[in-house]
């Protein structure tokens, strides 16, 4: 990570499954920034979405809000 940046999102695949890995910290700062990453590479057609969060250091309540926010919008697909 640089120096602004607290938090990196790594997208891998598993198969036809997108990764998402979180590393630093999620925040107030930057959870817009992931949330849309994270949506742009979760697709109708993927049978589900992992997000990593063993090297994500830090979640604060708006981190655990895009948590929740991506559960319904993965129940709804």
């Amino acid at each position: 990570m640089s120096g602004m940046e607290i938090v990196r999102v790594d997208i891998r695949h598993d198969g036809s499954v997108p990764v998402c890995e979180l590393r630093g910290e999620l925040d107030a700062s930057n959870v817009d920034s992931v949330f849309s990453s994270i949506v742009e590479v979760s697709r109708a057609e993927a049978p589900g979405l992992v997000l990593d969060l063993t090297f994500t250091s830090y979640i604060d309540s708006a981190g655990v809000r895009i948590l929740f926010e991506l559960a319904r919008r993965l129940r709804s697909d």
